[in-house]
C-alpha cells in the first residue's frame, strides 16, 4: 500500500510541476488572453492534489511506525516476562537480561530507518520506471526494403492513391480515401478550414503516422517501401511552429556541418537576417537559446526557410509557416519561396489565401477528403466553389 501511495505522490508532484513549468514559459500568453485567475485556480488544484497525495504517503508511515513500535514494545514485553520466570526459579542473568532489553529498544529504529531507506529508493526508482517505460515504446520502423540512389528523386512528382489515414484506432478518419497527383516542380497551395486534414497530408508524406491504406508514391516510388532515413532525407519542411536547436546559429542551420562560412552567410543574407547576426559579436557561433527564445518568431521562421534552402531538396513542405508572421516577414517568406525554389514541387498549407494566388494549383480539403483540385481561376470562376467561399470570408475579415 505504502508503494501505491509513493507512486501517486510522485505522479501527482509530476503533474504540478509540468503544469507550473508550463505556466511559466507560457507567462506572456496567459496574460495577454486574461487568463491569469485561471490558471492560478488550476494550480491550486495541483497544488492542493498534491498537499493530499502527501498527507496520505504521511499517514501511511506513521501507520507503519505505530506498528513497528508495537513489535518492539510486544518483544520487550516477552523479554521481561522471560526474566521475571527466571528470577523465580533463580536462573535469571542480569547482564543478559540488559543486553537483551538494550538491543531491543533500538530495534524500533534500526527497523523504522531501514523500511524508510526502502520506501525511498523505491519512489526514487518511478523515475527509472518511467524511462524504462519510453524504453519499450513501439519506435517507428526504420528499415525499408527498396534503395534509392543519392538523385532521388529525379522527377519530384507526389501521387496520392486512394490514402485512408486515422491518428488513433477508435479516432474518425483524418484522410478518407484521398486522391491526387502533383507533377514535378509544381507549386500546390492547400487550403481548407480547421480539421479539414491539411497537416494530415504532410504528416502521411513524411510518414509521421503510418496510413491505414493507399499509397502515396514520390518519383513513382512507393514511400511505405523506402527506409525513414531515405525518405525524410530527400524532403524538406518549414514547420508552424519553428524548431530550433539549443546550440549556435551555424548548427541550427547546417547540422550536419557540410556547408561553409560563406554559403551560410550568403543564406542570411538572401533572408535579410545578415545584418541582425553581423552585430553580434559571435557572429555565427552566436547561442540560440532553447527553442529561439532569444529570437522573433519572424527571425526563428526565416531561419527555418535559410535552413530549406541550404539543404536543396527537390521537394518542399510548408505547414502554414506565415501564420504567426507579420507581413513584412510574410512577404519576404513568399519572394525567397518564389525565387530560390523554382524548381522545387512546393506544398504549401496557407493560412493567408492571398499568398498562394500565384501557385499553379489550389487543393482544398474539407473532412479529410479532397473536395476541389483546379487552378486559381477555375475556382475563383465558379461562384459554387468552397475555394470562391473561403477567399470572401477572408476578405470580409479584413
Amino acid at each position: 500500500m505504502r508503494k501505491n501511495k509513493l507512486n501517486f505522490e510522485s505522479f501527482i508532484g509530476l503533474e504540478q510541476f509540468i503544469f507550473f513549468h508550463e505556466t511559466i514559459r507560457g507567462l506572456v500568453t496567459i496574460r495577454a488572453f486574461r487568463r491569469v485567475r485561471q490558471f492560478c485556480e488550476q494550480n491550486e488544484t495541483y497544488l492542493r492534489n498534491f498537499i493530499r497525495a502527501s498527507y496520505t504517503s504521511q499517514a501511511a508511515s506513521q501507520w507503519l511506525s505505530f506498528r513497528l513500535q508495537m513489535i518492539s514494545v510486544i518483544m520487550v514485553t516477552l523479554v521481561g516476562l522471560t526474566a521475571v520466570i527466571q528470577h523465580m526459579y533463580g536462573t535469571a542473568n542480569a547482564s543478559l537480561i540488559g543486553l537483551a532489553l538494550s538491543y531491543i529498544l533500538s530495534v524500533t529504529g534500526l527497523l523504522n530507518g531501514l523500511i524508510t531507506s526502502f520506501s525511498e529508493t523505491e519512489k526514487e526508482m518511478v523515475s527509472v520506471e518511467r524511462a524504462h517505460q519510453f524504453k519499450n515504446l513501439d519506435s517507428e520502423n526504420w528499415d525499408g526494403i527498396e534503395v534509392v540512389d543519392q538523385q532521388w528523386p529525379l522527377n519530384p512528382s507526389i501521387e496520392f492513391q486512394n490514402v485512408t489515414l486515422k491518428y488513433k484506432e477508435e479516432s474518425h478518419l483524418a484522410l478518407n480515401n484521398v486522391n491526387f497527383f502533383v507533377k514535378p516542380g509544381e507549386k500546390i497551395g492547400i487550403c481548407g478550414r480547421t480539421g479539414s486534414g491539411k497537416s494530415s497530408l504532410l504528416m502521411a508524406i513524411f510518414r509521421g503516422c503510418e496510413i491505414e491504406s493507399g499509397h502515396i508514391l514520390i518519383d513513382n516510388k512507393d514511400t511505405r517501401n523506402l527506409s525513414l532515413k531515405d525518405l525524410r532525407e530527400r524532403l524538406s519542411i518549414i514547420p508552424q511552429d519553428p524548431f530550433l536547436f539549443e546550440s549556435t546559429l551555424r548548427e541550427n542551420l547546417d547540422p550536419s556541418g557540410q556547408r561553409s562560412d560563406e554559403e551560410l552567410w550568403q543564406v542570411l543574407k538572401e533572408t535579410r537576417l545578415d545584418q541582425k547576426f553581423m552585430q553580434n559579436a559571435a557572429g555565427l557561433d552566436m547561442i540560440i537559446e532553447e527553442t529561439g527564445k532569444n529570437l522573433s518568431v519572424g527571425e526563428k521562421q526565416l531561419i527555418c526557410l535559410a535552413r530549406a534552402i541550404l539543404t536543396n531538396r527537390k521537394i518542399l513542405c510548408i505547414d502554414e509557416a506565415t501564420a504567426q508572421v507579420d507581413f513584412e516577414t510574410d512577404n519576404l517568406i513568399q519572394e525567397t519561396i518564389r525565387n530560390k525554389f523554382r524548381d522545387t514541387t512546393v506544398l504549401t498549407i496557407a493560412h493567408r489565401i492571398n499568398t498562394i494566388f500565384d501557385y499553379d494549383k489550389i487543393l482544398v480539403m474539407d473532412n479529410g477528403r479532397v473536395a476541389e483540385f483546379n487552378t486559381v481561376k477555375n475556382l475563383m470562376d465558379d461562384k459554387n466553389s468552397l475555394f470562391y467561399a473561403l477567399v470572401n470570408e477572408t476578405r470580409n475579415l479584413h
